[in-house]
């Protein structure tokens, strides 16, 4: 099983000439290249983007819902919006967004393909 992170490290983007007169990639290039598609797959490993998955049952297995009501000691949430998780129990992904108490709230996401115009 691929071991995944739970941070991201961008390498700062370079500044300098990106690539030699010839066309060439510089090294500073090459450098930045290398680090950032190397910090890539250690988060996301060698099968791409996996989101967490949790259970979605009745307390106190609710866990979908603990995550999205958590809060620090500062009374903030600490359910970040974007935030993905997979419900397990009803085999559905979800993203966490801001309803309008200002409260995380974790939505379905539509995964449908749509129809071709006609």
């Amino acid at each position: 099983m691929t071991q995944y992170n739970s941070e991201i490290r961008i390498p700062n983007l370079n500044t300098d000439k990106i690539c030699d007169d010839d066309g060439t990639a510089t090294d500073a290039e090459n450098y930045f290249r290398n680090a950032l598609v190397t910090n890539l797959q250690k988060l996301f490993g060698n099968d791409g983007v996996v989101v967490s998955s949790q259970p979605n049952e009745v307390a106190p297995n609710n866990f979908i819902k603990q995550i999205q009501d958590n809060v620090n000691q500062f009374g903030q949430y600490t359910c970040a919006p974007g935030t993905f998780i997979y419900d397990s129990t009803n085999k559905r992904i979800l993203v966490s967004v801001i309803n309008g108490l200002g409260q995380p709230e974790f939505m379905q996401v539509d995964l449908s393909v749509p129809s071709p115009p006609l």
